[in-house]
């Protein structure tokens, strides 16, 4: 068997945003590596996401991750983001666990989906109702 390991950077919602009831922030980056039993490297994949709901990266989010406004402006909105790396999962060819590497990222993936309206797919709902 192998293993998905996800890891998301994220960017605080404003506070007085009235999207903040849904979800308290956006990914900002999907970055992954497939691994097999022995834990070697199998495959990586890496994308920014432009946020919806924000102009600007928070300091101290840009201060821990690295990730400035410049680097997320153009890229993939979370949906086009999400169906790529959804995408490269299921076309691995290979039978895998999903594993975050924090807890909170399976929540902020379902809030994120319901914020924005994302419609997965039979197969993405094999992905992100698996715990």
């Amino acid at each position: 068997m192998n293993h998905i390991v996800v890891d998301l950077e994220m960017n605080p919602i404003s506070k007085k945003h009235p999207a903040r009831a849904v979800c308290r922030s956006e990914i900002i980056e999907i970055g992954a590596v497939l691994i097999d039993e022995n834990l070697n490297e199998i495959a990586a994949f890496r994308t920014y996401v432009r946020p919806e709901y924000n102009i600007r990266i928070n300091p101290d989010v840009e201060k821990l991750t690295g990730i400035s406004f410049a680097m997320v402006e153009n890229a993939p909105c979370f949906s086009e983001a999400f169906h790529m790396f959804t995408d490269w999962c299921l076309g691995t060819g290979k039978e895998f666990v999903i594993h975050a590497w924090r807890n909170a990222d399976y929540a902020q993936i379902k809030h994120e989906i319901e914020l924005k309206g994302y419609q997965p797919s039979e197969e993405e709902k094999r992905i992100t109702e698996t715990p």
